[in-house]
């Protein structure tokens, strides 16, 4: 869409970075990207994982699990609806 709409070509000159003789682009170039773009827009089926932890409420602390079940549901053509629930265990049970 970038390069469609010529901003590539602008930025390029604008910022004297020589992108377009520097490297010459395939025809199929960002394909993958695009396909994978245009199925995350189209998906319409869901997929609803709750995810159960004793540290929920710290922004990152399962950063890479979001991001493993996004990737994965995306791989599978499904959209992810994602429920963070906080465990509440008492220490007496340790």
């Amino acid at each position: 869409m970038l390069e469609e709409q010529g901003l590539i070509q602008f930025f390029s000159e604008r910022l004297q970075l020589n992108i377009a003789q520097a490297v010459p682009r395939p025809k199929k170039f960002m394909w993958k990207w695009r396909d994978l773009a245009d199925r995350h827009d189209n998906v319409r089926k869901v997929v609803e994982i709750a995810l159960v932890g004793k540290y929920t409420q710290l922004e990152d602390a399962y950063a890479s699990v979001t991001k493993a079940l996004q990737h994965s549901a995306l791989f599978v053509n499904r959209r992810l609806i994602l429920s963070v629930l906080t465990l509440q265990m008492s220490p007496s049970r340790f």
